[in-house]
């Protein structure tokens, strides 16, 4: 199994995206990983409840938007179809 990964940061430097392309002679598989920066402080118990509602309500916890660049748009596309 061949896999390559590569990290895309946002243009307001708090998040990421990892994209990680891994070829199998059978089928391809892609994983999207969002990571997000967001201080020292933790969440309150009530915030806590307020995502895990979210998730058990939707299976899903929230997703923000990734601003990438043009260069970084161009690499996105190029990582993307040679899993074609």
């Amino acid at each position: 199994m061949n896999t390559q990964s590569k990290f895309y940061k946002c243009a307001c430097s708090c998040h990421a995206l990892e994209v990680d392309t891994t070829f199998r002679k059978l089928e391809n598989e892609i994983y999207f990983t969002s990571w997000e920066h967001s201080g020292t402080r933790p969440f309150s118990f009530r915030e806590k409840l307020r995502w895990c509602f979210h998730i058990l309500k939707t299976g899903r916890p929230w997703s923000d938007h990734i601003i990438l660049n043009e260069s970084q748009v161009k690499e996105l596309i190029e990582q993307l179809s040679l899993n074609e």
